[in-house]
């Protein structure tokens, strides 16, 4: 069970607004986390940049798809994920 649930619906006061337009801008869609962050507007204004930059592809990616998928094996490792 999650300890901090996420925010859904259309319903949300205007400054989470702001956060879920933000994150469909950068990441072209509002994730789970971001629907979690946003219970804190000012955490979320400065992870959500910081995220969609290590995500994004193509050009202007900060990391090489390679050492992207090298973390992605090691937390799978470590956490005992074998997908």
């Amino acid at each position: 069970m999650a300890r901090l649930p996420i925010i859904e619906g259309d319903d949300v006061p205007a400054e989470i607004q702001s956060v879920f337009a933000g994150a469909e801008q950068l990441l072209a869609f509002v994730s789970n986390a971001t629907r979690t962050f946003a219970h804190f507007p000012e955490f979320a204004r400065w992870a959500i940049p910081m995220i969609a930059s290590i995500q994004r592809g193509g050009a202007d990616a900060m990391l090489e798809p390679r050492v992207k998928e090298l973390a992605v094996i090691k937390t799978s490792t470590i956490n005992d994920c074998f997908f």
